[in-house]
């Protein structure tokens, strides 16, 4: 049985399945999801979640990187607050935050070095000391100084390197003048460059390698040159431990050089989406679906926290002990396959596609309904009809080729089921909207009632 909740305390119940980057801070993995942040400790294999509870600034990440040379973990958020974590204390820097700034101001990707975190904003370069925890400097690339989207930077053969929704722009990283986009060189038919946009660019061997569609190119300084890395479906690259990675959507995979490849991780889904590799060799993966996935030769490990499969949540409701979840709004259909959680004994579980058999066209799950003492899980949906479980196991599906149950008319895939509960007889009672009998009745015997407004006591 779970610890109880101290009475006037709070406690999130955040998911941490949805993760998209993954940093390596000495003995700890740190990874950012859409629920929020969380580390594994390495030392002693135990998972810790951060939230404003434990002193956070913001909930919404929107990037994370860390820096060897001050030993800090820098997190920026979608409102741009700036957190830095040094150890057990948290700095925070407001002012990107607080400033008024004419363009996006939401940070992409984060690039660190010597002491200095570059944030690759939708405006432009935001510069913030590390040491001093100040906002240092702004680089515009637009032209006069104009905004510009900038999605990531490196640094090779002392030149800045940055891909822009615009292209490629280049300066020299010594210059002190960068804030004026007069120092910054647009690539173009001169340097060779490919004509697809690049999203992703890393230096290895102090030589710059971007992602252009399913293919990488490195710059010898003069043109972009094709390269024999693989890219297709690439989602970023990343030097470590002195193998270059390629993480696609799909895999991760390590080159010793971009002639030798060294090492290929697999994956759960196909919804990887950042990777690293510490100094024993095992594979700390950001991924879509599972969260932060451990892959040691093959042998895969979940360090997820517990929680929600997802943070979508529309409707909840304690029954029997427990509590229940479901993800989508009777507003209008999204095809949402998100499916519903379950909360008992301090544990979460969850229902959806990915976790239970036979529920792949299950779709928008609106509302639900539990009785204790079948042990039934009554779900209704948006368009797939009434959907029972038996546990965590699917039952029957209910549809108005089974029941009942009628489609939404003039509109022949949609079910609309917009309520359901159960009465103190065991009678598990269905609104149907947008129908002539609205009303059902399904009894403990498994019989039904259709009812219209007319026929209603």
């Amino acid at each position: 049985m779970a610890q109880q909740v101290p009475v006037g305390q709070w406690k999130a119940h955040f998911s941490y399945y949805d993760a998209f980057n993954v940093v390596e801070a000495g003995n700890k993995i740190y990874c950012a999801t859409r629920g929020g942040l969380f580390y594994y400790d390495k030392s002693d294999n135990s998972v810790q979640q951060m939230s404003k509870i434990e002193g956070l600034s913001d909930v919404s990440i929107s990037a994370l990187a860390y820096d060897e040379q001050t030993a800090q973990v820098i997190i920026t958020y979608a409102d741009c607050n700036i957190d830095i974590l040094q150890g057990n204390q948290i700095h925070t820097i407001s002012d990107f935050k607080l400033k008024t700034i004419l363009g996006n101001k939401y940070v992409n990707s984060i690039y660190v070095n010597k002491g200095l975190a570059y944030l690759c904003c939708g405006f432009a370069i935001v510069v913030v000391d590390l040491e001093k925890y100040e906002i240092r400097d702004t680089y515009y690339l637009g032209a006069n100084n104009s905004s510009l989207a900038v999605l990531e930077l490196t640094i090779a053969g002392g030149r800045f390197y940055a891909t822009t929704i615009g292209g490629i722009y280049e300066a020299d990283a010594s210059d002190p003048f960068l804030a004026s986009s007069d120092k910054w060189k647009k690539h173009g038919i001169a340097q060779q460059i490919p004509a697809k946009l690049s999203r992703v660019i890393t230096t290895f061997r102090d030589v710059a390698y971007a992602s252009f569609g399913d293919s990488v190119y490195k710059f010898n300084g003069s043109t972009w040159q094709l390269s024999p890395l693989y890219a297709v479906s690439c989602r970023d690259m990343k030097v470590q431990n002195g193998n270059l990675l390629v993480i696609t959507s799909f895999s991760v995979i390590a080159y010793a050089d971009e002639n030798q490849l060294s090492k290929v991780y697999g994956k759960l889904t196909f919804n990887l989406h950042d990777a690293i590799i510490d100094a024993q060799g095992a594979c700390w993966q950001a991924d879509g679906t599972y969260g932060l996935v451990k892959n040691i030769d093959g042998n895969v490990t979940l360090l997820s926290p517990n929680g929600p499969a997802y943070p979508s949540n529309a409707r909840i409701k304690s029954e029997g002990g427990k509590i229940f979840a479901t993800t989508s709004l009777p507003i209008s259909a999204n095809y949402s396959e998100l499916g519903m959680y379950i909360y008992e004994q301090g544990s979460w579980t969850s229902i959806n596609r990915y976790t239970t058999t036979n529920i792949d066209t299950v779709r928008d799950y609106l509302c639900s309904a539990y009785n204790p003492i079948t042990d039934k899980i009554m779900v209704g949906t948006f368009r797939s009809g009434l959907v029972e479980f038996k546990g965590k196991i699917l039952s029957k599906i209910y549809t108005p080729y089974n029941s009942p149950i009628q489609k939404v008319p003039g509109d022949e895939g949609s079910v609309r089921l917009f309520d359901i509960g159960y009465d103190s007889n065991q009678n598990l009672w269905v609104l149907n909207t947008m129908t002539d009998k609205p009303v059902l009745k399904l009894d403990a015997k498994g019989k039904w009632t259709s009812y219209g407004f007319s026929e209603l006591p």
